[in-house]
Parts: C-alpha cells; sequence; structure tokens
C-alpha cells in the first residue's frame, strides 16, 4: 500500500523527477473520491483528467473555437467548431460579385491595392479618381544653361548634341542590347618615349615641368624641361674583418676609388680578455674572456656572483651574502641556509611548561622568541591560548616566533595525552564494566532508547502536543495508523526539550495515531 501522508507537502520549488501521476482504469465515481484539483490518468481513454468540482475534464490538448469574425469581404461560411473561411460574394461589402467574375461589380464592392504606398480596401469609384489621370501627355528637357524644351506626346525623338571638347555617340540596339547615348571627352593623340636606363653622373633628361589647361579642365599643353644630374664626389667604403697576430682581429678599410684604405687592429689582453673573429665582408668581432682568467690585484663585485667552480686562496673576505653552496666533503665550504636545512625544524626538547602560570611565557604580549622545532611537555594543568592542556600534554613550535608578539594557536601544535577519565565532552579514558570493553546483553524490559509512546486525535483537532519529558530536542518522532498500523507522514515540529507538537490536513479519529518519541542515549 501507499505510503500515507497526513499533511501537505511543500517541495520549495524543487522539481518532482520521474514521476507517473495516479493511473486507473476509470473515472472514480464515489463522491469521497472526487474533489477538486484531484489528477488521474485513465488507462483506459490514454487521458490525463482533472476534477473541477462537478466533471472529470480531459487534458488532452484538444478544444472548440468559439466563434470566429470574418470582414473586408470574407466570411465564415462554417459553424464556431468547423470554421471555414470564404470570399464574400453576397454582401455589398464582397470581394467581386460572383465567383465566375462575369456579373458586374457592385457600387460599394472594394479592392485590396495599394496606392501612394498605402495598402488597403478601395471602392471602384476611389480607383478610377487614380487610374484616369495617369495619361501621358508632356514632360520637359533642360540644360545647365539655355532655353528649356517641352517634350509633346507626338514627338518621336529628343537628340543629345555633343558641344566644344565634347562628342556625342548613339549606338542602336542589337543583338538584345540596350539603346544607349554615350558623351565622350575629345582626345589629342601624343606620344612619348620614356628610357629605362639608370642614367650616369653628369647625364640630362627631359622631364614634365608643369601642365596647362583651360578654364573647362581641358589640358591645353604639357611644358618640359632638361635636368642635369651632378657629377660624382662620394666614396664608398667596405669593412671587411680580418684575422690578424694572436688574440687580435683587423678590420680593413677598403674605399671604392679616389682614397686611401686603412686598417683598424682590436687586441685583446693576456689572460684577461680574448678576442675572436669570423673574417669577411660580413664578419664578425668577438670580445670575451678567456677560459682561466687571471686578475694580478683585487676583485671587486658589486653585484651578486656564481662560481661555477672551486674557490682557492689563502684569505678570502665576502660581505655580501653566499648562496647556492651544497658541500660533499668535509673540507667544503658550506652556507648558513645549508646548515639550517639540516637543523631547524627538528624536534628540540626545552624543558617543562606550567599551563596555570605560563611559564615559560609562550603566549602572551610578552611571550619569549621560540624557534621552529621547540618542544614543551605540560607538567601543570591549565590553558594554553584559549586551549585546555592537561599534564603529559605536549606543545610544540610550528614556526620561528619573534619575543612580544602575542602569538596564535595556530603557530603551535598541541598533543594532547589524553590522560583523564572521559566525558560526554572530553576525549579521555574509559571504563568498562565488562572483560571485553562493552556492556553485554540488556536487561529484561529495559528500552532500547530513552522514549516516550502516546496515541492522539479526538476526530476534531489536526494538532496534537505530545509530552515525552525526555530533557533533549534530540529526539526521533514517528507516526503509525492504529488501525491499519502503518506508518503514515505528519508534519512534526520540536517545540521545547520535552515537548513535539504533530499535525495533520485532516482531524484523526478519536486515538486513531499513536506517536513514537525515542530520545539519542548522548543527547
Amino acid at each position: 500500500m501507499a505510503i500515507k501522508f497526513l499533511d501537505s507537502i511543500t517541495l520549495e520549488t524543487n522539481e518532482i523527477q520521474n514521476v507517473a501521476v495516479e493511473n486507473l482504469a476509470a473515472d472514480p465515481t464515489a463522491a469521497a473520491d472526487k474533489y477538486s484539483g484531484r489528477i488521474i490518468f485513465n488507462t483506459t481513454s490514454d487521458t490525463l483528467k482533472y476534477y473541477d468540482g462537478a466533471n472529470w475534464i480531459n487534458l488532452d490538448g484538444t478544444g472548440n473555437v468559439d466563434s470566429v469574425t470574418a470582414s473586408n469581404g470574407l466570411t465564415n461560411a462554417g459553424t464556431s467548431v468547423d470554421v471555414d473561411i470564404e470570399p464574400d460574394y453576397t454582401t455589398a461589402a464582397n470581394i467581386v460579385l460572383s465567383s465566375a467574375g462575369t456579373d458586374t461589380l457592385v457600387a460599394a464592392s472594394k479592392v485590396l491595392v495599394s496606392v501612394s504606398n498605402t495598402v488597403g480596401p478601395y471602392t471602384l469609384t476611389q480607383l478610377g479618381a487614380v487610374i484616369n489621370p495617369l495619361g501621358f501627355e508632356s514632360w520637359i528637357a533642360a540644360g545647365d544653361s539655355g532655353s528649356s524644351l517641352t517634350v509633346n506626346s507626338t514627338d518621336s525623338t529628343v537628340y543629345f548634341g555633343g558641344g566644344a571638347k565634347m562628342s556625342t555617340l548613339s549606338i542602336p540596339a542589337s543583338g538584345g542590347s540596350t539603346p544607349e547615348i554615350q558623351i565622350i571627352h575629345q582626345n589629342t593623340s601624343r606620344t612619348d618615349t620614356t628610357s629605362t636606363a639608370a642614367p650616369g653622373t653628369g647625364a640630362t633628361f627631359t622631364a614634365v615641368d608643369s601642365v596647362s589647361s583651360d578654364s573647362t579642365g581641358h589640358v591645353t599643353a604639357i611644358n618640359l624641361k632638361t635636368v642635369t644630374l651632378p657629377t660624382a664626389s662620394n666614396i664608398t667604403y667596405t669593412l671587411p674583418v680580418a684575422a690578424g697576430a694572436a688574440n687580435t682581429a683587423e678590420i680593413v678599410l677598403t674605399p671604392s676609388s679616389g682614397a686611401t684604405g686603412g686598417t683598424v687592429t682590436i687586441a685583446g689582453t693576456a689572460n684577461e680578455i680574448a678576442i675572436t673573429e669570423t673574417a669577411g665582408t660580413s664578419g664578425t668581432i668577438t670580445i670575451g674572456l678567456p677560459d682561466d682568467v687571471t686578475i694580478a690585484n683585487d676583485l671587486t663585485v658589486a653585484g651578486d656572483a656564481s662560481v661555477a667552480g672551486n674557490l682557492t686562496g689563502a684569505t678570502g673576505t665576502f660581505t655580501g651574502l653566499v648562496s647556492g653552496i651544497s658541500p660533499t666533503a668535509d673540507a667544503n665550504f658550506a652556507t648558513k641556509e645549508y646548515v639550517d636545512s639540516l637543523v631547524v625544524g627538528g624536534l628540540v626538547f626545552k624543558g617543562a611548561y606550567n599551563a596555570a602560570t605560563n611559564s615559560p611565557a609562550l603566549e602572551g604580549a610578552s611571550n619569549i622568541a621560540s624557534t621552529k622545532g621547540d618542544t614543551y611537555v605540560v607538567d601543570t594543568d591549565g590553558t594554553f591560548i584559549g586551549e585546555q592542556v592537561r599534564v603529559g600534554d605536549v606543545i610544540i613550535v610550528n614556526e620561528n616566533i619573534l619575543a612580544n608578539s602575542n602569538p596564535a594557536l595556530s603557530k603551535f601544535t598541541v598533543v594532547q595525552a589524553n590522560v583523564d577519565l572521559a566525558s560526554n565532552t572530553t576525549v579521555g579514558l574509559a571504563k568498562f564494566t565488562t572483560a571485553n570493553g562493552f556492556k553485554g546483553s540488556m536487561t529484561a524490559g529495559e528500552p532500547a532508547l530513552p522514549q516516550h509512546v502516546e496515541a492522539v486525535g479526538n476526530g476534531a483537532a489536526t494538532s496534537y502536543v505530545v509530552t515525552h519529558s525526555l530533557g533533549t530536542r534530540q529526539v526521533s518522532v514517528e507516526v503509525y495508523d492504529n488501525t491499519t498500523y502503518e506508518t503514515v507522514q505528519c508534519k512534526v515540529v520540536r517545540t521545547s526539550t520535552s515537548v513535539v507538537t504533530v499535525s495533520t490536513a485532516n482531524p484523526a479519529a478519536s486515538s486513531g495515531l499513536t506517536v513514537l518519541v525515542r530520545a539519542f542515549l548522548n543527547s
């Protein structure tokens, strides 16, 4: 049987997924089974239905048109259920007098047309007023100057003539092309000779100096002038790189003509500066250090220095920082960073800690400086930065702590020994009454959990106050029907530590429900 809910259910805007409406082979007929809003699925007619208080209404998506009104030459020749829209042939507002189209149009007939970009139904009289004036009479031809010409409907040709420096050409229609009149600018042929050879120094050539035109913009003359190139006076050089003596390189200046060349030598210093080169016109010269560098006097490095090999010598003084050194032998140099990585962070026992007097002062604004790994063992109960600590607990410093910095508890790790007896709120030692550590079988008649049982319902009330006196809101509440003994779902409110309130949408029969209230043992 279905689970009974005796009160309304709200899903707080959540979905019901994969749900099926109640399936019935026939529509319910009993009065108790027909109530407004009930929804069923009739499996005989395969129809979803709801009850509107008087009838079962199909929810199959079908329906009827209540009424249809036709106008502007249309009429409904059918019914409100079976609509049939067709042209109106019978009234004064019809589209045409008859479908055959042979009768005379009535005076009030209208036609749907567009006149001056306005669409609408127009009568024959209105259309006649628009159509009749459309016959061609004459048009005006005019130019930029001179008199305008009237072209009448009896004129057969309009001639387009040319003028100064302009001409016209008519192309008759042939082969399906469109006849046209071309307006052409008159052209005078001119032949110019262009040289593509590069001129030498001192050579002459002809260039355009200016262009003349008349008031109409027509080009009347092109004016030329003679140009002479100057005699060459500049000298170009090439600078190829050549190999020189040991630890040197040379740059050779070679002129194109009319000048004297020379050689520039770049020299290095033994054991200090090395010179290498690649010879040729596009050669390169590299200035660098030799593989082995010897510095006769002091070397001062203002920035950082990185040494890939060994540091040797009688005396070496470092005033800055030394990093990146990982020794591999006993005599190798080691940095503080390397030593700290091996030592700092290990547990270092610092002694006992009195949590009652904060001695030594690990917490508070006057705390002592501590190093990561410092470890203390509590020898007197008390609190440590708000946390209860007892004898045997261990306090470990997680990171370096400055003096007088009032450190937080997060800078420490507190390992509790839990040497006290356990309680409902304290983890500790537990005592059991049997050898295996757990209680044996329950005493006869002893309830598994503290609980309260009460029958409710009087045929009128929908809310039932149940006083369980268990002293906690940590209770589970179950309700079952006293006739069918089925568990039913009700609204439950834990009103206080001694009372729960059970509600149903409809009144329960007299003592019709039993309420079970159980408390948890550790509550």
